[in-house]
């Protein structure tokens, strides 16, 4: 029988990073994954039962501006 390598998905790399940060913003999931859709990754993970919550965090962005963002945190 043929060993077959489990593919590798955006989904099980967004899990797998989670699982070793502290969470992961929109951001990170486009320039470390190429995820352009992070929401629905989220939706789809937690639909398969893992808990994860949205910690919003305002920062000033590169024009000095106040904006705020959320990170999406596994619950361990």
């Amino acid at each position: 029988m043929e060993n077959k390598k489990k593919k590798k998905t955006q989904m099980s790399e967004i899990l797998k990073f989670m699982l070793t940060h502290k969470g992961i913003t929109r951001l990170q999931a486009a320039e470390k994954f190429g995820c352009m859709n992070l929401p629905d990754v989220i939706y789809r993970l937690r639909k398969m039962g893992y808990e994860i919550v949205n910690e919003y965090i305002t920062k000033k962005n590169r024009y000095g501006h106040t904006t705020t963002f959320v990170r999406y945190c596994l619950v361990k």
